[in-house]
């Protein structure tokens, strides 16, 4: 099954995140970012998915495991 392609407003209105949440979480790695680059940037059924499990994830009060960083 195809899923529909989301611009990252319409990713923010389908999560009940704000944009700027959802940028955040880009910036830091915790998602992944779109599948396709530039103004007409898309979001797939997958990033939902994975914001669904940001907030599980919140909700037990456990972060999710970010990659490692070198000091």
């Amino acid at each position: 099954m195809k899923t529909a392609e989301l611009t990252i407003e319409e990713l923010a209105n389908q999560s009940g995140l704000p944009l700027r949440t959802l940028r955040f979480y880009i910036q830091e790695g915790i998602l992944q970012g779109p599948d396709t680059r530039g103004k007409f940037a898309r979001y797939s059924q997958q990033h939902l998915d994975r914001i669904e499990l940001i907030r599980r994830l919140k909700d037990l009060r456990t972060p999710p495991v970010a990659p490692a960083r070198r000091p």
